[in-house]
């Protein structure tokens, strides 16, 4: 049952982007289809290997966009524009950064920073993330809400008030999001 379990994940986690890439790159054709009609009527007459060229000019022009917004993506000004998008608008979105550095873990890319898991003095012990530690001594936690991890409430702490865990962030939120279930499990084996 782990195995089937584990395996359907990854087949969602593969097939979600393939599908979302498909659905991309059919609009891009459509937006690039008179382009490469243009181009295509002025470099070729007729078929190549039997299909019209204009789909393999398309095709052509999505890749080399692809290139160039991968070379934007990696230089300083790429990284300073996604910066400033993260900054100044998805930050609106409750848990982006959570929800990024979560999904960064699943597939297995080194996440920005990982959030500690504390446990929080809140009408008893509280499931929260440490978001960071303040000049003044006090920490900033985010309690996440169940079964819906993604928004909750941010609290400040006196570091001694918080007890420190070895539960992962991963764990962390599948545990919310089965409504604490498999709590006891963790807590006393340290593994999910």
């Amino acid at each position: 049952m782990n195995f089937l379990n584990k395996t359907i994940k990854g087949g969602i986690f593969f097939i979600i982007p393939v599908v979302l890439i498909i659905i991309l790159m059919q609009k891009a054709f459509a937006l690039l289809k008179p382009l490469a009609n243009t181009i295509s009527d002025k470099l070729f007459t007729g078929n190549v290997m039997g299909y019209k060229p204009v789909y393999f000019i398309a095709v052509l022009i999505i890749l080399i966009l692809c290139f160039i917004g991968g070379l934007i993506g990696a230089s300083f000004i790429g990284k300073a524009i996604v910066k400033w998008v993260e900054d100044n608008v998805l930050f609106l979105l409750p848990g982006y950064k959570l929800m990024k550095d979560t999904s960064k873990s699943i597939i297995g890319m080194e996440g920005e920073k990982s959030f500690p898991v504390v446990l929080a003095p809140i009408d008893g012990w509280m499931i929260t993330f440490l978001i960071e530690k303040l000049d003044n001594g006090e920490i900033v936690v985010f309690v996440p809400g169940s079964p819906s991890p993604w928004s909750g409430n941010i609290m400040l702490f006196k570091e001694s008030e918080v007890r420190a865990t070895n539960m992962t962030q991963r764990q962390a939120l599948k545990i919310l999001k089965q409504t604490g279930m498999g709590l006891n499990q963790v807590m006393n084996t340290g593994k999910n």
